[in-house]
């Protein structure tokens, strides 16, 4: 339960096997999240999260981009190790909508050029 930790700017949650993103929607004033090494398998929860700059999912279960547009200050995201790409394009087209990201890492995922 992380309700007591509004305040947090930034939470190392790295290897701890975790399927979903729960409680870390009430962290508004979070602004780095590390959630690799986990069992994510949908980006989700993080809506409120206004100030969010970076967030690490790598090597997470991740099959496709998305609910990530309502977080207009992140500027780094980090995919590498998932399965981004098993239903070819459609799965990076949520890309497009994040203008603020300037760091990208899609590496080792199923992505391949048509």
């Amino acid at each position: 339960n992380l309700d007591k930790f509004t305040g947090l700017k930034v939470l190392y949650a790295e290897a701890n096997g975790f399927r979903k993103l729960e409680g870390v929607d009430k962290l508004e004033s979070l602004r780095s999240l590390y959630l690799q090494e986990n069992c994510i398998d949908t980006i989700e929860g993080l809506e409120s999260l206004q100030e969010l700059h970076t967030l690490n999912l790598s090597n997470n279960f991740l099959k496709s981009i998305q609910n990530l547009d309502s977080n207009p200050h992140l500027h780094t995201l980090l995919l590498s190790k998932n399965k981004i790409g098993t239903h070819g394009l459609s799965d990076v087209t949520h890309l497009t909508q994040l203008d603020s990201v300037s760091v990208l890492d899609l590496s080792d995922n199923e992505l391949s050029d048509p």
